[in-house]
C-alpha cells in the first residue's frame, strides 16, 4: 500500500468514524440524563455500635453472651423479646464491649437515603435504623480453617429492631426451600435461599452466600457486607447503572472512538520514514602475491 492509498483509506476512516460518533452522542447524552433523572438508588450511612447496652429510639437494647461452646450464643433484650443469634465465629475476648464478635457479627446504626432527599441532608431526614447482622459458618466446622474460606456455604442472618410504631418490614425475593424445590427440582446448597420471619418487635432475613447478590442495593446487602472479608464479598452484578441506560449508544460509540485512533495512526504512518542505511566502507584491495 502506498502512502497516498494510506492516507486517503485513513482519511476515510476518520471522517466515517467523527460521523458515527456524532450520531450516537446525542441520544448517548438523553439516555444518560433520562437514567440520572429516574434512577432511584439507596444510599446507605452506617455505623458501628459497640456498646452492649446503649438507647435506641428511647428504649434500651441490652445485647449479653450466654452458653458455652457450640450453644454460645448473643441474646438480644429488646422491648421485653430476647432474640438469640448463634455464635460460631471466632471472639478474640481481649477486646472491648461488641467489638470481640467482630467480623462474624456486627450491631450497626443504618441510614438510607436517596437521590430525592436533599445532597447535604439527606442522612439527617431519615430515621435510624438499627441491625443486627452475623455470618455463620457450616455447623462443625473450624471458623477459623475450612469454615473461613468456604464461602459458598457461609450463610447470614440480619435482624432488625423494630420500635413500637414502626412500619411493617418486607421479605425479599421469594427463594423459600418451597420455591426451589418447584423452580429446580431441588434445593442443594448453591441455590440461593432466604427465609424472613417478623414480629412486633424484630424482623430476621436468613439467606444464604448463593442469595446475596439477589439483595444487591437492599438495606440488608449493606448489613451482610458489614461482616463478610472484603477479598470474599460477591461480584456486584448491578443491572440498572448508567452503562446499562446507554444501551446500544455504549457499543456504538466505542466502535466509532477505535476507528478514530485506527485512521489517525495509518494516516500517521504515512509521515514515517526509514532510515537511510550508511554508506558501505570501501574495501580494501587485496595485497599483491
Amino acid at each position: 500500500m502506498t502512502n497516498r492509498t494510506a492516507r486517503i483509506l485513513g482519511a476515510a476512516i476518520i471522517a466515517a468514524s467523527a460521523g458515527a460518533l456524532a450520531f450516537t452522542l446525542p441520544p448517548m447524552v438523553r439516555n444518560l440524563q433520562r437514567h440520572n433523572r429516574e434512577a432511584n438508588v439507596a444510599l446507605f450511612k452506617i455505623e458501628s455500635v459497640q456498646d452492649p447496652n446503649f438507647q435506641f429510639r428511647g428504649e434500651t437494647v441490652r445485647i449479653a453472651e450466654r452458653g458455652e461452646g457450640a450453644s454460645r450464643s448473643l441474646v438480644v433484650a429488646w422491648r421485653g423479646a430476647e432474640i438469640p443469634i448463634r455464635l460460631d465465629g471466632r471472639v478474640d475476648e481481649r477486646l472491648p464491649g461488641l467489638v470481640r464478635y467482630e467480623p462474624a457479627v456486627r450491631v450497626m446504626s443504618i441510614a438510607v437515603a436517596d437521590r430525592a432527599d436533599d445532597p447535604d441532608a439527606g442522612f439527617e431526614q431519615r430515621p435510624w435504623r438499627l441491625f443486627i447482622a452475623a455470618r455463620h459458618t457450616p455447623p462443625g466446622e473450624n471458623p477459623e480453617t475450612w469454615g473461613a474460606v468456604e464461602r459458598k456455604k457461609w450463610q447470614y442472618e440480619v435482624i432488625e429492631l423494630l420500635p413500637e410504631g414502626a412500619p411493617a418490614p418486607s421479605p425479599l425475593h421469594d427463594l423459600s426451600p418451597a420455591t426451589l424445590t418447584t423452580r429446580y427440582g431441588g434445593a442443594p446448597s448453591t441455590m440461593p435461599v432466604s427465609e424472613f420471619t417478623a414480629a412486633d418487635t424484630y424482623a430476621r432475613w436468613f439467606f444464604n452466600m448463593a442469595a446475596l447478590p439477589d439483595f444487591e442495593r437492599t438495606v440488608q446487602y449493606a448489613a451482610a457486607i458489614e461482616v463478610t472479608p472484603p477479598l470474599h464479598r460477591p461480584r456486584n452484578v448491578f443491572t440498572d447503572t448508567g452503562l446499562t441506560a446507554m444501551r446500544w449508544t455504549w457499543p456504538a460509540g466505542g466502535v466509532a472512538v477505535l476507528g478514530l485512533l485506527t485512521g489517525t495512526l495509518l494516516v500517521a504512518s504515512t509521515f514515517v520514514r526509514s532510515p537511510t542505511p550508511p554508506p558501505k566502507a570501501a574495501e580494501a584491495p587485496e595485497p599483491a602475491r
